[in-house]
């Protein structure tokens, strides 16, 4: 999944910051992971595009912020490895996605 996520154009290296006229398929991207998150969260779970990325029209830093909202906290730690199985990890409560 990695490589699809790639050919978004998101991501940035972690020591740099850069910001890019909006790109439409920041949008697809969400799209994109949407679905694949869907699939293994089930129903229970809503995904919203959130963040600079989400807002036609302006410069943003190419990271694409996607927030998650779970019915129970119970809910998020019984499909914790289904979203690891993404790709996805998770630093402190944040998920970050990468190699």
């Amino acid at each position: 999944m990695h490589s699809q996520i790639q050919s978004f154009n998101l991501g940035m290296l972690r020591s740099e910051v850069t910001l890019e006229d909006h790109n439409p398929l920041w949008s697809k991207a969400f799209e994109f992971l949407e679905d694949k998150l869907s699939e293994v969260c089930g129903p229970t779970f809503e995904f919203y595009h959130v963040g600079s990325t989400s807002v036609p029209g302006i410069s943003a830093k190419p990271i694409l912020d996607v927030l998650g909202v779970a019915q129970s906290l119970e809910a998020l730690d019984q499909i914790k490895s289904k979203i690891e199985s993404l790709g996805f990890f998770l630093e402190g409560r944040v998920w970050n996605f990468g190699p």
